[in-house]
């Protein structure tokens, strides 16, 4: 009979703008201070990747998800299979951190973290963000409050029809 090896995967979720980059950044400080080695999968950055090679913003890349479901199956399964390799072995010393809205369904062993933000507190963070690709750039702080809204509306009404 096999042993079941559980490592140190965090997985991290949350709505859009609601501080997952910055806790991922204090973990990352907080075991490397420990003396591990800390590895970060961003799911986020497939998916910008893939809407900027479309010419599409977050939003459209997100109403263009809607009929395309195999980008998702595409990732989940990377994300799994990552997943499943990291705990083919003991790795003591190290610490993987998903940045993934769904990991924690696609990675059952790992440790899962959700943040939830409202959504005028997510439009000014997008907004004010200036380190955030050309993609979350607003005109206004309205525009990024709504644009943030429908983001995290198009993505539950995905997430809920698939899982």
């Amino acid at each position: 009979m096999n042993k079941t090896i559980y490592n140190r995967i965090l997985t991290m979720s949350g709505e859009p703008a609601s501080g997952k980059s910055t806790v991922i950044k204090e973990l990352i400080k907080g075991y490397e201070n420990l003396g591990l080695k800390v590895y970060v999968v961003s799911v986020g950055n497939m998916f910008r990747e893939i809407a900027q090679e479309k010419g599409l913003s977050i939003e459209e890349f997100n109403e263009y998800m809607k009929t395309r479901k195999n980008i998702d199956e595409l990732i989940d399964g990377k994300v799994k299979s990552y997943g499943e390799k990291i705990n083919l072995k003991e790795r003591p010393n190290e610490v993987y951190i998903f940045d993934s809205r769904l990991a924690w369904h696609n990675i059952p062993e790992s440790f899962s973290i959700r943040l939830t933000v409202n959504d005028e507190t997510a439009g000014k963070r997008v907004f004010g963000d200036k380190n955030r690709g050309e993609e979350d750039k607003y005109h206004s702080i309205e525009e990024a409050i709504q644009s943030t809204r429908n983001r995290k509306e198009s993505e539950v009404e995905r997430y809920k029809e698939k899982y």
